[in-house]
């Protein structure tokens, strides 16, 4: 679930780049010729960045980690398609790419720049995240607690408790005879829901 947010969130900052780029005036775009120029001129004023540059006669793979988890790779040739990935055991996964019309490397500084305080947004979301889990799998013990207290003894009524796809609800399914109910319960409604069955 960490992963998910953490990937969505640098997905959005991604887009807000590819935005920036779209739309800034008078903008050249990157290319064979002066690529070298350009990652001479990111070097300079970034060097605490690892970058790995690859070349051939007819590209250039350019790539470093901008987050411990999270590596942009520019490959470009007669234009420059960026790819964001992200650490997942050990592997690299593919979170995010597009095509950059003009040379990105104005919007990758002025997003490094800003990235401690986008990494403190992320830190906060994802506490966020983490105290509304812990939200969620109390009322969870809550309500299979009800539950059985309500339908105990009752081997007509079956019920099942499942949380949702995103771990932001739980789905109640009681079923009797050959009739269904479904609820959707949350840490907010779960006791008026149980308590109108």
């Amino acid at each position: 679930m960490n992963l998910d947010i953490e990937a969505d969130f640098w997905k959005n900052q991604f887009v807000h780049l590819l935005h920036k780029n779209m739309v800034r005036t008078n903008a050249k775009p990157l290319t064979m010729n002066n690529a070298q120029e350009a990652f001479d001129r990111f070097a300079l004023a970034h060097p605490e960045y690892k970058v790995e540059i690859q070349n051939s006669s007819s590209y250039y793979t350019w790539e470093t980690f901008v987050t411990p988890g999270i590596k942009l790779r520019l490959f470009i040739q007669n234009s420059v398609k960026a790819t964001l990935l992200q650490k997942n055991a050990g592997d690299l996964i593919k979170i995010a790419d597009t095509k950059f019309p003009y040379d990105p490397f104005p919007e990758i500084s002025e997003f490094l720049q800003n990235k401690n305080g986008l990494q403190i947004e992320l830190e906060h979301m994802l506490e966020e995240n983490a105290r509304k889990q812990r939200k969620l799998k109390l009322a969870g013990e809550f309500i299979k607690a009800q539950l059985k207290v309500k339908y105990q003894g009752n081997n007509q009524i079956i019920w099942k408790l499942e949380p949702d796809v995103n771990s932001q609800y739980y789905t109640l399914t009681i079923t009797w005879g050959n009739q269904e109910q479904k609820l959707k319960l949350t840490p907010e409604n779960f006791l008026s829901q149980l308590n109108s069955i």
